[in-house]
């Protein structure tokens, strides 16, 4: 079954798998990109007296049935999950945008605009190095469920600010309520998403890192926490703590990997490395994969970009 034909299945009988509260909402469809230019459909479903309804990523359901999952149960996913949060994401229509009232909301998110030219084409987003910082509003935040939107230049124009105020308040907003961390692997890999052992970013004093040395940094949710990449000062911060240059890998959009650069050190073994981790769902879920390029920091320059470009023997 393809993605129209799956689509055009669920929208002739999702009624009959939704209980009988939800028959008199009204089902529809959007068209949406996401980061990485690839076009999803969200099936929603406005009940009477509420404001909002989750957009249900149709295609990740049609590829759920192509790998042999029954029909009857994704259809009952999909009525279960509309049926159960409605109201709880408010619709892009109908989001409030007074700006005092969402100052708080703003959040960020780093993508590889190389693989995002489409998405980009209406909203402010910042380089940093070969990657960028978009801008967001976290509307809900419950449990499992997450739900945002993105800022676009006529939202941010009817604020009546430029993109350098509201990278600042974003940042400012963020790392406020879900500051930047940076643990060892062997301490994430421990203890999961459970923050555990201090912050080394707090740490007043380098690390004196060994070649097989390998760190996670994200931020205290672990959650969209590649962004900090695009926070001001955080490689700096990096920087001083390992006392050399760095390589970043991009592990998800939830985390990047910071390796220390020593002699010798393959930049080809390195992004082979990513390549394969992106290609293999086991390892980073497609909608998580943040870019297959890796990225360097030289700290006595303060720069931040390809390592082919900007790599030194020297630290």
């Amino acid at each position: 079954m393809t993605n129209e034909e799956f689509i055009d299945y669920v929208e002739t009988h999702i009624c009959e798998y939704l209980p009988p509260e939800c028959q008199d909402g009204e089902l529809g469809t959007r068209v949406y990109l996401r980061p990485n230019d690839e076009k999803n459909t969200g099936l929603y479903l406005m009940r009477p007296g509420l404001s909002g309804s989750p957009n249900v990523r149709l295609e990740l359901y049609a590829e759920d049935c192509r790998n042999g999952r029954d029909l009857g149960e994704v259809m009952q996913e999909i009525a279960d999950t509309l049926s159960s949060c409605g109201g709880l994401v408010p619709q892009p229509e109908a989001i409030d945008l007074d700006f005092e009232k969402v100052r708080g909301k703003l959040t960020t998110k780093l993508c590889d605009p190389s693989d995002s030219r489409d998405y980009l084409k209406d909203k402010p987003w910042t380089p940093v190095g070969e990657w960028g910082l978009l801008y967001r509003l976290q509307l809900l935040t419950d449990g499992d469920l997450v739900g945002s939107s993105p800022i676009t230049y006529e939202i941010m124009n009817s604020w009546g600010m430029d993109s350098k105020t509201l990278h600042r308040l974003a940042v400012e907003n963020e790392s406020t309520k879900d500051p930047a961390w940076m643990s060892p692997i062997m301490e994430v890999a421990m203890h999961g998403q459970t923050i555990a052992g201090p912050n080394l970013l707090e740490r007043g004093r380098p690390l004196n890192p060994s070649r097989n040395d390998t760190y996670v940094l994200s931020n205290r949710s672990r959650f969209n926490g590649a962004c900090v990449v695009g926070w001001d000062g955080i490689l700096d911060r990096v920087g001083a703590v390992l006392g050399r240059n760095f390589f970043i890998l991009p592990s998800s959009i939830h985390e990047v990997l910071i390796i220390p650069d020593f002699e010798r050190r393959s930049v080809e073994a390195l992004e082979l490395a990513v390549r394969q981790g992106n290609a293999n769902p086991m390892v980073v879920q497609k909608d998580d994969i943040l870019s297959n390029r890796i990225q360097y920091f030289d700290r006595r320059r303060c720069r931040l970009g390809s390592p082919k470009r900007l790599r030194r023997r020297t630290n």
